[in-house]
C-alpha cells in the first residue's frame, strides 16, 4: 500500500508525467514481490519505452484501478 500512496502523491502534487517511475526504482524501493503484485493486480500500469541504441526501459504509473484503491482506502492526503 505504501507504493500506491507514493505513486498517488506523485500524480497528485506534480504533473501527470512526473507520476511515471522506472520499474527498477519501484523494485529497489518496495521489493520485487510487492512491485510484481501491484502490476499483476492491475494497480500499476507498465510499459516499455525506448531509451536509445535499441534499448528499452520499463516504466510504471498508477493505474485507474490503483487510483481508486488509493482513494478508497484513505491513502490520499
Amino acid at each position: 500500500m505504501e507504493m500506491l500512496r507514493d505513486l498517488y502523491l506523485l500524480s497528485t502534487y506534480f504533473e501527470e508525467s512526473f507520476g511515471v517511475v522506472h520499474e527498477e526504482e519501484l523494485v529497489r524501493r518496495y521489493g520485487r514481490q510487492e512491485t510484481s503484485d501491484a502490476i499483476d493486480n492491475g494497480y500499476v500500469d507498465h510499459a516499455r519505452i525506448p531509451c536509445g541504441s535499441g534499448k528499452t526501459r520499463c516504466v510504471c504509473r498508477l493505474s485507474d484501478k490503483g487510483l481508486q484503491k488509493a482513494q478508497g482506502t484513505g491513502l490520499h492526503i
